[in-house]
């Protein structure tokens, strides 16, 4: 039967967040494992954030904001706005809730486990039952290479930038160093149908 087949689905951000929520929706979830991009993970105010594993996250677990497609639904921005206040950086916008997971995967990695180890245990508290997997473990940090020569880190682009600047490189530190994540080559090679999902 067509519900019988493992799928893994190639993943990164909001658009392949949406294409899981449907997939999930008629799909058995334990049938189904999304490898998701970490390319664009970066460290903000001492925090590990990782935006394509939490849109995914919340997305799946029906807590997204669904006005923008990421961020938690229900947010408040207490933080931001008293860092607003007294001068912090708030070009990228963390919600109070969005912040507790970002604390809690920072304590934890400082604690030595994983970026797969933390995946697991959020997916886990919030009842998610289908697996999601870093690609890598590694750390792999998307850079690009604007007009005036200088590069620039992808949330930088991204959201300071407001992605209005020309691109003229793209480069991927890390990535000659970095190897698949626990379980990536094996749901890979398991599967019955590999989906490469749709990005923004």
């Amino acid at each position: 039967m067509v519900e019988d087949r493992r799928i893994a689905v190639i993943a990164g951000g909001v658009g392949a967040a949406k294409f899981l929520r449907g997939l999930l929706n008629f799909y058995p979830n334990d049938l189904v494992t999304a490898i998701v991009n970490i390319a664009d993970d970066f460290r903000l105010h001492g925090l590990a954030i990782s935006p394509d594993l939490d849109t995914v996250t919340y997305t799946i677990s029906s807590q997204v904001n669904s006005e923008t497609g990421w961020g938690r639904s229900g947010e408040s921005w207490r933080v931001m706005e008293e860092l607003a206040k007294i001068g912090g950086h708030t070009w990228f916008s963390l919600g109070d809730l969005d912040l507790a997971l970002h604390l809690y995967r920072t304590q934890r990695l400082a604690e030595g486990a994983t970026l797969s180890d933390v995946t697991h245990e959020i997916c886990a508290a919030w009842g998610i039952t289908a697996t999601l997997l870093p690609a890598t473990n590694e750390t792999v940090s998307t850079r690009l290479q604007v007009s005036d020569k200088s590069w620039l880190d992808f949330q930088d682009y991204f959201v300071a930038q407001q992605h209005n600047v020309p691109i003229a490189d793209v480069r991927f530190d890390g990535i000659g160093d970095a190897s698949p994540g626990p379980g990536v080559i094996e749901s890979l090679e398991a599967a019955d149908v590999v989906i490469i999902a749709p990005s923004n």
